[in-house]
């Protein structure tokens, strides 16, 4: 049976859940909460989306960032990259030739700005709903 890197990653919040998995700035995550966090993602993708298709990614560098990256990759769909500080036109062109599912961002107004009408949605908004959703469904 083939590795995936979600695979390994939840591999490693098992074998060192309290280890710091990831650190920006002032903030430090655990395995446990980020591989947590990931799988709340990975589960509303794989809800909201087909399998096969992409979702495209436009929101700062930092926790979110990472976030969002491994909850794609956990869910088996895949990411299309979306830089902050690119006109309008070509944030569009990106959108159009990539068909993105949804487009999640970081919730703020730069990860907004110059995003034309489409469905997105905040890693923000997601991740707390989910993580309760499958707390719940794990007692």
């Amino acid at each position: 049976m083939a590795t995936t890197v979600g695979d390994l990653f939840e591999k490693q919040a098992t074998l060192a859940p309290d280890a710091t998995a990831l650190w920006y700035r002032d903030t430090v995550v655990s395995y446990e909460l980020l591989n947590r966090r990931t799988h709340a993602i990975a589960e509303y993708l794989r809800l909201e989306c087909v399998a096969g298709t992409r979702v495209a990614i436009r929101m700062k560098r930092g926790v979110t960032l990472v976030e969002a990256l491994i909850g794609v990759v956990k869910s088996g769909l895949t990411y299309v990259p979306v830089p902050l500080g690119f006109t309008g036109s070509r944030v569009a062109k990106i959108l159009e030739q990539s068909s993105p599912c949804l487009v999640l961002t970081d919730g703020s107004a730069e990860a907004l700005s110059e995003l034309p009408p489409c469905r997105h949605v905040s890693v923000d908004d997601v991740v707390p709903v989910w993580m309760r959703r499958l707390e719940e469904s794990h007692r």
